[in-house]
This record gives C-alpha cells, sequence and structure tokens, in this order.
C-alpha cells in the first residue's frame, strides 16, 4: 500500500498484530512502553506485548478503517483481525465489540475465546467501561454451560481477576461491579467464603474504598435470604464493624456502610419499645434476639455514635435519629427522642461549622418554633 508517489509502503498494524499472535497464542498481558527506535512498534518478550506510544494514533487509524471496511461487508476474517488491533490500543470502542458479540452469537466465535481476549484487554484497559460490560455479557452465556466441577473453578477464577485488577487498579468501579455479578451466581458456601473472609479481608486492608464496602453491603444483601440465621449474620457484621469504626472514626466510607447496616439490621427487628428513648443511663448489655426491640437498636447506635464522638459519627447518629422520627407510630417516642435531635442538629452545626445552616434547617418545624420561642 502507497501512501503518496514515492513514499514508502505504508505499514500494515492489523496484519502485524495478526502475525504476533499467530507466533505466541498465548499471549496474556499487553502495555504501552517507550521505544527509542521509531521503527519499532511491537516487543513481543514471554508472552508479554509491549506497544510503542508513538505509534498508537496511527495504529488507531488504521485499525479503525479496517474495522468498517471488513464490517461493511462481513468479511468475519476481516472483523476479527481488526477489531482485536483496535481493542489493543482502544478499549472503548463499542461498535467493535458489538460485531464480536454477533459473530459470539453465530457460533463462529467461542464464548472460552472471547473470555481469554477480553482478560487481556483488561491488563492494560482495567477500567474499560465496554470491555467490563462485553465480558459480563459473554459470562451470561457461558455459566449456563458450565455444570458441577467445572463451574466453581471458573467463578474462582473470575473473582481472582477482579481482586488482581482493584488491587492494581484502586477505586476500580466497573471492576467491582463486575465482581458483584459473578457473586450472584456463587453456591452458599463460596458466598460465605466471600463475605466472611475473602470481602472482609480486603475491606480492612482498604478502608476507604468506597467500591468494596458497596460491594460487601450487596454480598450481605444477598446472603442474608439464603441463611438459617439471617440475624445472626448481621449482627456479627455490627461487631466487626464497630471494633474498625472505633479504630478509624474519621472514615467516610465506614460511616456510610454503617448507614446501611442500620436500614438492614432494623429491618430484621419489629418489636416496639419506645421507653427505652426516655432515660439518658446507659443502656444494659445489648443481645440480639428475635425479641430485640428495633428502638434498643437504634438508641444503642445513638449512644454508639456519642461515644466516637466525631463530626461523622454525628452524622450517623442523626441519621438513625431521622429514621426513628419518619416511622409512622412515630407519635408513640417520648419527647426525648426530638429533643435528642435538635441537640444533635446543634452539635453538628459546630462542629461541621460549612455546613452549619444545612444542619440547623434539619431541625423539625416544631424543633425551631421551639427555639424561636425561647428568650
Amino acid at each position: 500500500m502507497i501512501s503518496a508517489a514515492g513514499a514508502l509502503p505504508e505499514r500494515d498494524f492489523v496484519a502485524e498484530v495478526t502475525s504476533l499472535f499467530t507466533e505466541d497464542p498465548d499471549i496474556d498481558e499487553i502495555g504501552i512502553i517507550h521505544l527509542d527506535d521509531d521503527h519499532d512498534t511491537f516487543v513481543l518478550d514471554e508472552h508479554k506485548l509491549g506497544i510503542a506510544m508513538s505509534k498508537i494514533p496511527a495504529i488507531h487509524r488504521q485499525a479503525k478503517t479496517s474495522f468498517f471496511h471488513a464490517n461493511k461487508f462481513n468479511d468475519v476474517d476481516g472483523i476479527l483481525k481488526a477489531s482485536r488491533c483496535m481493542l489493543l490500543v482502544c478499549a472503548d470502542f463499542y461498535t467493535a465489540w458489538n460485531a464480536r458479540k454477533t459473530l459470539i452469537s453465530q457460533g463462529i466465535v467461542t464464548e472460552e475465546a472471547e473470555m481469554k481476549f477480553s482478560r487481556l484487554i483488561l491488563t492494560h484497559h482495567a477500567k474499560s467501561i465496554d470491555t467490563w460490560a462485553h465480558r459480563r455479557w459473554v459470562l451470561q452465556r457461558l455459566v449456563p454451560r458450565l455444570e458441577g466441577d467445572n463451574l466453581a473453578p471458573f467463578l474462582a477464577r473470575e473473582l481472582s481477576l477482579c481482586a488482581k485488577l482493584c488491587e492494581e487498579f484502586p477505586r476500580n468501579y466497573f471492576a467491582w461491579s463486575y465482581r458483584y455479578c459473578i457473586c450472584t451466581k456463587l453456591p452458599l458456601p463460596l458466598l460465605l467464603t466471600e463475605f466472611h473472609d475473602t470481602s472482609r479481608t480486603w475491606c480492612q486492608r482498604h478502608l476507604s474504598d468506597s467500591s468494596a464496602w458497596n460491594l460487601r453491603l450487596l454480598v450481605l444483601l444477598l446472603l442474608l435470604p439464603r441463611v438459617a440465621q439471617p440475624l445472626a449474620v448481621v449482627a456479627d457484621e455490627l461487631a466487626a464493624h464497630s471494633r474498625l469504626q472505633t479504630m478509624y472514626p474519621d472514615r467516610d466510607a465506614l460511616w456510610c456502610h454503617r448507614r446501611a447496616l442500620l436500614k438492614i439490621a432494623a429491618s430484621q427487628l419489629s418489636i416496639r419499645s419506645p421507653a427505652v428513648w426516655s432515660t439518658d443511663t446507659t443502656l444494659p448489655n445489648f443481645e440480639w434476639t428475635s425479641a430485640t426491640a428495633v428502638d434498643a437498636f437504634i438508641r444503642r447506635e445513638v449512644q454508639f455514635s456519642a461515644d466516637v464522638g466525631t463530626a461523622g459519627a454525628l452524622r450517623y447518629a442523626l441519621f438513625g435519629l431521622d429514621w426513628i422520627l419518619k416511622r409512622e407510630d412515630r407519635h408513640t417516642l417520648p419527647p426525648r427522642v426530638t429533643e435528642w435531635h435538635a441537640e444533635t442538629c446543634r452539635r453538628l452545626s459546630i462542629a461541621d461549622a460549612i455546613r452549619a445552616q444545612f444542619w440547623l434547617g434539619r431541625l423539625t418545624s416544631d424543633q425551631r418554633s421551639a427555639e424561636s420561642t425561647t428568650p
């Protein structure tokens, strides 16, 4: 191919990539590298493929042109080769992934081969939303075909991939979303391991990773309908979380997780006991049973927040008080609850002075009326 009269033939990058994958079908990692020699584009060594940074625009242009030409004439071989070359340098090219979906649906490309290819793409484009979406689509087709002894190892490898990419590329929202998709397909023993061991260890090591805490919450919601004693699982999670929260009182991700735990725990309790709000005395030892009153639980959480004493703790206390005050049976609560709510709002207006007006605005109309009439 001649680009202009007298010019050197233009390099065929799609053909070069095809040749490299023919030479080494087990390429398992790609990376963008700097090469001193401008004539060099690719480096292949020990199943690792390096691509020259300076050549990416040219590879992108040529692969895109080749892809649309092949797609126009339904050239299956050309679509596969051009889309592979394109996706190596530009993973969020949705049209290429869609073309590959069509070939998978037609049985031309196997789901196993596509999982291997998308895994390769993720070694460099770990936060590519289109790659993760495509992988999830392939997963949904592949899992029903895997039964018995084949399914568990496959799911374990997928969980391992997510863990690796989340470690190497922190706050990888798309990897965590994909991990949740895997968790929905786990048998109960593996789901218990994910919740009690893997997820807990990760969250303890990455306290500020909100995506990890969000996954933990979603796994908890998957787990509760499948265990004999859901209340015991919630109690254990709150106990473990309390230890972390006490050691790291300023981590917002921990307080956000605890808010969700409060709502889940409260939904497991149905008995009311408004009298526990009538005193400032420290509650006696709290025990989780089916007879535990939701008021006692919320009261204990407010007390826990008071003991921690940070601005995050006060926000959490206000969340709990708001929850109890918004119930339909709030008329059964003693005045002490609204007084506590007002006191927490005022303390927050001091602890978080930048948003003082916001916190004072959280006072109920009755509380504001009472304050306006106070001499």
